[in-house]
């Protein structure tokens, strides 16, 4: 198991993909600088306006609102509910989606992979969390406070906005106690 932790002082910022806003990057797999290199990436942003979403078919999309409420993602089968914090949602990244804001502007993390070689998932670990994680990548992020997981019996503190990067060959524990953190997985197809 390989543990790197990713400060939210070395996050690097991107324009959206529609050129609309940006991003912070706090974790991705690419190759080359341009959103077509992206093969997974998990980031934070700010919806401040409603607004059309970018097209990333090919890709399966996890989302998660953290600061604000009122997120609903209009797409042309019905609504998608983002109006509670830390309820993350999975869609396809080829849907066409607009986002309406009832309460103002939010903060979200997204977590985006190419469905064709790779599965992704996103959680939330709240007090008292046990998870076993399969093999793959999985990037541990505090988005509001500091929090100390345990990973394979030893403690890693993060401070509010920093992240954890694991790679792991092997099935392992994750035990939390504190205020909410995100977990997202990605594993390649097959292995």
């Amino acid at each position: 198991m390989k543990i790197t932790p990713l400060p939210a002082s070395a996050f690097q910022r991107r324009p959206w993909k529609n050129g609309l806003g940006e991003t912070v990057i706090i974790a991705a797999g690419t190759q080359g600088e341009s959103w077509q290199g992206v093969q997974w990436s998990l980031s934070r942003t700010v919806i401040e306006t409603a607004g059309p979403f970018s097209d990333f078919s090919g890709y399966e999309r996890w989302q998660v609102v953290i600061e604000g409420e009122g997120l609903v993602l209009e797409t042309p089968l019905g609504e998608i509910n983002l109006r509670q914090p830390y309820h993350p949602v999975r869609y396809d990244g080829a849907l066409p989606v607009r986002a309406r804001l009832e309460g103002g502007k939010v903060g979200v993390v997204n977590l985006i992979a190419r469905t064709a070689p790779f599965s992704a998932s996103m959680s939330i670990l709240a007090a008292g969390s046990f998870v076993m994680s399969p093999p793959g990548i999985h990037v541990l992020y505090a988005p509001a406070e500091d929090a100390s997981p345990v990973l394979a019996g030893e403690r890693f503190p993060l401070r509010a906005g920093d992240g954890l990067r694991i790679d792991s060959e092997a099935p392992f524990g994750i035990s939390h106690g504190g205020p909410p953190l995100i977990l997202a997985s990605v594993s390649e197809r097959g292995k």
